[in-house]
Order: structure tokens, then sequence, then C-alpha cells
């Protein structure tokens, strides 16, 4: 590769580190404008798509950047992460299906394995769970408050939900789990894909197993180890 265009390379993998995903993206670009076969530069740039909601992109750059180097490991693991945060399991396990070859470390592979052919998906053992439960207007943000100030980690501030008039102190939960017991809450009726906490649907008998959630579930625990089982 090129001095300049490893700089550039380079500079760009900075501004992604920075939370910079557009001008990250702009740099991965002029890169991939002078030599668009890079694979570096394009599991890069599928990265940086994947962050500005450009999912279609990201997964063509991964795939292109398998077709240049079928070896390129890091581009098959990213391809699959992406994928899987997306909710797109059914696609993630095609690509992994697909690519597993090229995956070096027996341990991510048995991983990825577990998670999309077998569906075993584990928490981490250090991992310790609190749930706080409630009905609306409750005290729930209250002890979540409290809990949070006794030392229990909720989240980064950016992804709490925001304080709102009905409750200027702030509801103190985290939005990922918000959003995803909205989704439950959406596929359990099927008639009214709108449905929230205020219009729950009737539940049947074991839904809690059903296959629907498979995705969710995986989007749950991977959420958890990557962002509080280290704590």
């Amino acid at each position: 590769m090129r001095a300049d265009l490893k700089n550039r390379l380079l500079e760009g993998e900075a501004l992604f580190l920075q939370g910079s995903y557009a001008e990250a993206l702009e740099a991965f670009e002029v890169v991939l404008r002078e030599d668009p076969e890079n694979p570096y530069a394009l599991n890069d740039a599928g990265l940086a798509y994947a962050e500005v909601g450009r999912i279609d992109r990201a997964v063509e750059c991964f795939e292109k950047a398998l077709q240049v180097n079928s070896a390129c490991q890091e581009a098959v693991l990213n391809l699959i992460d992406v994928l899987v945060n997306k909710g797109f399991f059914d696609l993630a396990k095609e690509a992994f299906l697909r690519y597993q070859d090229a995956i070096n470390d027996e341990e991510d592979k048995i991983k990825y394995k577990n998670w999309l052919l077998d569906k075993r998906v584990y928490l981490k053992e250090s991992t310790k769970i609190i749930i706080i439960l409630g009905m609306h207007r409750s005290g729930t943000s209250t002890v979540s408050k409290i809990v949070n100030k006794l030392g229990v980690y909720l989240g980064k501030d950016n992804e709490l939900l925001e304080a709102a008039p009905d409750n200027p102190k702030g509801f103190w939960e985290n939005k990922f789990f918000i959003n995803l017991n909205d989704e439950i809450l959406r596929r359990l009726n099927i008639e009214n894909h709108n449905c929230t906490w205020c219009d729950p649907p009737v539940l049947y008998e074991g839904w809690e197993e059903s296959k629907m959630f498979d995705d969710l579930k995986i989007l749950a625990i991977d959420y958890i180890n990557k962002n509080f089982s280290s704590l």
C-alpha cells in the first residue's frame, strides 16, 4: 500500500475510534477510490457504513473484502456482528456458513457456531444481573437511581432515557432494554405492531420459549457481555 494511502487509512481509523463515523468514512472512501480492492479499507468502510445506518453498503464492503481476500477473518466477524446487532439473524447465519473457514480462532468459531447454528448463547460467568420490575409510576425510577448510586452500572449517560416533563429527575432506564422490551411486545401482538406497554398483548402459554425471540436473545446477551460483564 502506498504510504499516503496508508496514512489516510490510519487517519480514518483514528476518526472512527473517536466516534466521527462520517469523517472516517470519507477517509476510507479516498483510499478506495485509489485502491478499490484494498481489503483493510473495505473492512473499515464496512464498519463505518454500519455506524451511519447504511447496512446495505456495509455488507457490500465486507463481502468485497472477502472476495479480495477469502481469509480476511476480521471482515467475516464484522459482517456477522453487524448483521446480528441489526437483527438480521438469518443473514448472519448464512454469512457464517459461507465464510466460517476464514475464522482461524477456534474459540471464535465455536462461539459463532453456538450463536448462529445451535442457538446456545451464554452470559459470561462473572456477570450478575439485577432486574428492577414494577408498574408505571410505581417508583421504579427512584429505585433505579438509588441502585445506581450504590454502584450498579446502568450504562453510559447517553444510553439512558432522557428526562421528561412527567419525570424531570430522569427515568434511569437503559434505552437498549426499553427498545428490546417494546420489540417483544410488538412481536406478540400480530394485529397491532405498535403495541407497547400501555396496550399489552394477551400472552399465550410458552411465549417466552418462542423461536421468534432467538435474535433478540442473542442481541441482549451480546449487549450485556460487551457493555456490562467486564465491570
